[in-house]
């Protein structure tokens, strides 16, 4: 017997061999020999002819067959040809006592097997002349003890044992097998026994029987699994166990499929016919994949092409098998339903195994799931631990977005694979769309503005797996895959060797907080990783409608049972935690009413959200659409924030506030807008300059001062890395100090219009960083680039950031003019906040998403104080500001300025003037035409020197430099304009933050702790990556909105 996975096996014939494959299954326990058993002696003296009696139908373990060979045989038969009887003892017996036969028997190298026989009726193992050979050695070599006989040293060879007969019929009792073959003539070799009271007909004998039916199980050994095995999940061949009976060993794949050893042999042996076909799959793997030398093959390929597909019955739910030649198709899973039955009767009869396949088997709604599937359910998390393959998808979604990795390195089949195939888009939309946002498409559409024109469709190309199977060297033999840029704006995977991009995910790894979450899938991430790839990519690819487990099932191809377990419990706590970490399902879409996208064990809070800017919206919409109650509470009017659209200009959209989005890859911005059919305006990299006579500014001398300007930062940089922190000191007197040091180093000069242009760089900074740079930190000012940033195009949306979160508040309940006076959290149940009126609300939560010079105003009181800790770091972040001013002309007079730009510069002549105006945007209209106004920017000091000025004066400051720079034009007097004043704005005082002196990072982070489980903060200033921008302000609610979901108190 088998006895560890180094035992030797000596075949008759053979030399031995040691065992390749481990996973293999316990021995059966053996039988007890009936102590009425006749001796050979009285078998012999009974007469001739006579026949012993066929076991009756109701035979309580007709059901079960059990084939041994042994020791010794006790033979007794009957003349009759038509139904001769064997019958083999299984153990030695001594003193009245039965104990099976054990390894310390002479030569016994046997192999036992039991399978179930309401599947497999008829069964053969012994031959006449086997027996005839085995009887005389028997008969030669008799002895008893206790009128039982004793196993002689005569042994029967294992080749003798295994000649097999299809005709015989084989019913297991206790100890003893009875042999029914109908085309030998055993009987004519030995005398026959009958009598009418047959061992097969005693009661005692079949309850004993039947009491001991669970010992004569297999039961699978390999660790973890400990299942009893009742048939072969394979079939692949006529000598399938599934067919004759017989198996001399069985092989793991999952707890509830094992296939026999004569399935193994058919494809792992040359001389059977599966063989070419397994090293054809193998062949195409190995050049198509990163497999090396241990791949374990045999079981990869089982699982790949040999089990059976289950499917999901779309009327009742109840999972179904399919036959082993079924391929599974996308339509397939949408279509079918139980009446389908197996779909063996679909192969077409000029199939080359047409012979071999299954009878169709029909299926009903009203039956239950198979045992198998319900022990996938009951085994929960541990299901994948005991495959003996690593599970690999087919025709995967993500494969078009991964043509620069090796299939199985993130979790896709190396061979059933088309990396040019792109699923049909589903016709669902959840995308909430105002009746204004509905009139700016159709006003785009008529002006013959269309998507991005690189959202474009890929062909449908050749088979893969006939185009691997014909490339030499396959993956293997290619450098790199073409880069296949399939979705315009939205690359939700890195490149191998690339980083650097924000919302970007490695596609061969797993990111922390999924480790976190999946712990088990940490070791062998393969699987996680592919589902979490087809997640992903399908809601990049169908990003209007949400994304559910069950469409996601739809792509899930893989053979055998641990489908069923994907897409019942893996699947589902992949889209839950997709959704509330915001990688999917996110934007302008809306839930429908009553509905949740996340279970309830999540959602059973009421939450107030105090603001409705990007921040407050963008969580507001994500809690509403996981199925929290949500109240808005917005003090001004409008929602927005310091969002706020002005359209006063002969109809342009002009934003008082933010309006650009800085990197269109990944953003989430471009994804709302994409959303509503939206595109946003491109802005070119280039820009003129021009100085206070309007002439412009030479090339050469741009060059050389965006150089130099750079240069001095790279000198920044290489300072703070050999200082400590606590020897900050301000960006400008550092910019100036390193300035100064390149003079004096290397002795170069530079002319005023060079100066100037310093001037102007700085200036450029300072309206970055929304302050004067002697108040920035020079150790933390671009702290965010030390973390992946948005790429792509920068663009203008000309029809106002109001647009987008008009989207995201559809449905909200938002309470307008409702400004907060304080919030009381001190009760560890509910939260109080209360409002200017005296109106008070109640919540298990609430998020405050005010703008940090709100805070700092403390015009809203929390009880209890807030904690020391974020108190302190309210006064280490600054509050930025900037103004601006819209213009409208009668006329068009800075086309010959722009040159095909979206914008033209001015540098100023004098320092302190670099915060007016000093860059021009061309504003375009909704349709992305040309239009009539302008709009510019103050920035650094020059914005407390505007607090101090009127409208009229800031506008005519405005004008005097376009006459500076237009010195040949009669530069009219603007139409109608605009200036704004969000320092004076009680519900803003700022525009966006930026890190003091001695300031860092790090107080972005401590502004974004939750206080008690019960206090939550969003907003700009409390997103360390992104701060300073709408994009920022809105994930930051995404953020909030996750803590939320999963905070358990």
């Amino acid at each position: 017997m088998e006895q560890s996975d180094a035992t030797v096996i000596r075949t008759s014939g053979r030399k031995p061999k040691r065992k390749q494959f481990t996973d293999f299954v316990e021995e059966p326990t053996l039988l007890p020999k009936p102590k009425h058993l006749k001796t050979v002696e009285n078998q012999i003296a009974e007469q001739q002819g006579c026949k012993i009696q066929e076991a009756p139908a109701d035979f309580p373990n007709r059901d079960a067959i059990k084939v041994s060979a042994v020791d010794t045989l006790k033979t007794t038969m009957d003349s009759d040809q038509s139904n001769s009887l064997v019958t083999i003892p299984i153990s030695s017996e001594s003193n009245g006592m039965t104990s099976p036969i054990t390894d310390g028997d002479i030569d016994k190298k046997c192999t036992d097997t039991l399978i179930d026989s309401a599947s497999v009726p008829e069964a053969s193992i012994v031959s006449k002349s086997a027996t005839d050979a085995i009887l005389k050695k028997s008969v030669a070599s008799k002895s008893t003890t206790n009128g039982v006989m004793v196993p002689s040293k005569a042994k029967p060879s294992r080749s003798s044992l295994r000649a097999a007969k299809p005709s015989s019929k084989i019913i297991a009792t206790e100890g003893i097998f009875k042999v029914g073959t109908t085309a030998s003539k055993i009987a004519k070799s030995a005398p026959s026994t009958a009598s009418s009271s047959s061992q097969y007909q005693s009661k005692s004998n079949n309850q004993k029987v039947q009491s001991d039916k669970s010992k004569r199980l297999y039961i699978c050994k390999k660790s973890g699994c400990g299942k009893t095995i009742r048939r072969c999940a394979v079939k692949a061949n006529k000598l399938c166990c599934e067919a004759t009976g017989y198996s001399s060993r069985w092989y793991h794949l999952s707890p509830e499929e094992h296939y026999c050893n004569a399935c193994f042999e058919q494809f792992y042996r040359s001389k059977h016919e599966g063989f070419d076909e397994y090293h054809d799959w193998k062949r195409a793997w190995m050049n198509n994949s990163k497999a090396d030398s241990g791949f374990r093959s045999i079981a990869n390929f089982m699982s790949e092409k040999q089990l059976s597909y289950w499917l999901k019955c779309v009327q009742c739910d109840s999972w179904r098998q399919l036959g082993n030649e079924i391929e599974l198709t996308h339509e397939l899973i949408k279509t079918y339903v139980c009446a389908m039955g197996n779909m063996n009767n679909t192969l077409e009869e000029h199939s080359e195994r047409a012979n071999d396949r299954m009878p169709h088997v029909k299926y009903t709604c009203h039956q239950i799931n198979d045992p198998a599937v319900e022990a996938v359910f009951e085994s929960g998390s541990t299901w994948m631990s005991n495959l003996n393959y690593n599970p690999f998808l087919k025709y995967s979604p993500a494969a078009p977005f991964l043509t620069s990795y090796y299939p199985d390195g993130v979790g896709m089949s190396a061979v059933d694979i088309d990396e040019s195939i792109r699923p049909t888009i589903t016709k669902s939309n959840h995308v909430a769309k105002t009746p204004e946002i509905v009139k700016i498409v159709e006003r785009q559409s008529d002006s013959g503005v269309s998507k991005d024109t690189r959202n474009t469709t890929i062909k449908k190309g050749k088979e893969t797996e006939k185009r691997l199977l014909m490339s030499p060297g396959g993956r293997k033999g290619m450098n790199q895959s073409k880069n296949t840029d399939i979705e315009g704006y939205f690359h939700p995977f890195y490149k191998p060797f690339e980083h650097g991009k924000a919302l970007c995910m490695r596609p061969d790894v797993m990111e922390l907080d999924e480790a976190q979450e999946f712990p088990e899938y940490v070791k062998d991430q393969a699987i996680y990783l592919a589902l979490r790839n087809l997640v992903v990519a399908l809601w990049t690819l169908e990003k209007c409608s949400f994304l559910t487990a069950k469409r996601c099932c739809e792509f899930v191809m893989l053979r055998g049972l641990t489908r069923v377990h994907i897409c019942e419990l893996l699947l589902p706590r992949i889209i839950c935690f997709a959704t509330y970490k915001g990688l999917i399902n996110t934007g302008a879409l809306r839930i429908p009413t009553g509905g949740a996208l996340l279970p309830k064990q999540f959602v059973r809070k009421d939450v107030i959200v105090i603001g409705a800017g990007p921040a407050g919206l963008g969580a507001a919409r994500q809690l509403h659409n996981f199925g929290m109650n949500v109240t808005v509470l917005e003090a001004r009017d409008r929602i927005g924030g310091r969002v706020h659209d002005d359209w006063s200009l002969n109809g342009v959209c002009v934003g008082r506030g933010a309006q650009i989005v800085n990197g269109c890859v990944n953003n989430p911005m471009a994804l709302i807008a994409a959303q509503l059919g939206l595109k946003m305006q491109v802005l070119r990299p280039k820009c003129d300059l021009h100085d206070s006579n309007g002439r412009p500014i030479p090339s050469n001398s741009d060059k050389r001062m965006d150089f130099h300007f750079n240069a001095l930062l790279d000198i920044i940089a290489e300072w703070r890395r050999n200082q400590q922190e606590n020897c900050d000191a301000s960006l400008g007197e550092k910019i100036m100090e390193a300035h100064r040091e390149w003079v004096r180093q290397t002795g170069l000069t530079f002319t005023d219009v060079e100066e100037q242009l310093l001037q102007f760089h700085i200036g450029n900074l300072e309206f970055a960083c929304g302050a004067k740079l002697d108040k920035v930190s020079a150790f933390h000012w671009d702290q965010n680039e030390t973390f992946a940033q948005f790429g792509g195009d920068h663009t203008l949306v000309q029809y106002g950031f109001s647009t987008l979160l008009k989207a995201l508040s559809v449905g909200i309940d938002i309470r307008f003019n409702s400004p907060v006076s304080s919030v009381d959290y001190s009760d560890s149940k509910k939260s109080t906040v209360t409002l200017d009126s005296g109106e008070s609300h109640k919540a298990d939560c609430v998020l405050v998403t005010v703008p940090l010079a709100v805070l700092k105003s403390k015009t809203i009181e929390f009880v209890p104080k807030l904690p020391l800790s974020k108190t302190e770091a309210m006064e280490k972040i600054g509050c930025g500001c900037i103004e601006k001013i819209g213009l409208e002309f009668e006329e068009r007079f800075w086309d010959d300025k722009l040159k095909g730009a979206n914008y033209f510069g001015y540098v100023p002549s004098k320092a302190d003037r670099k915060g007016f105006f000093t860059m021009f945007y061309d504003m375009p209209n909704v349709a992305l035409g040309k239009d009539k106004v302008l709009m510019s920017v103050i920035s650094g000091d020059s914005v407390d020197a505007a607090a101090e000025m009127s409208e009229e004066e800031i506008v005519d400051v405005a004008m005097g430099i376009l006459r500076k720079i237009f010195p040949q034009k009669i530069v009219p007097p603007p139409k109608n304009y605009f200036v704004t004043r969000w320092k004076r704005d009680a519900y803003a005082r700022m525009a966006y933050s930026y890190i003091k002196t001695h300031g860092s990072g790090e107080e972005y982070d401590k502004l974004a702790q939750c206080v008690g489980g019960r206090l939550y903060f969003a907003g700009e200033a409390t997103n360390r990556h992104f701060p300073q921008t709408v994009t920022g302000a809105y994930l930051s609610g995404l953020r909030e909105a996750a803590k939320i979901a999963v905070y358990e108190p």
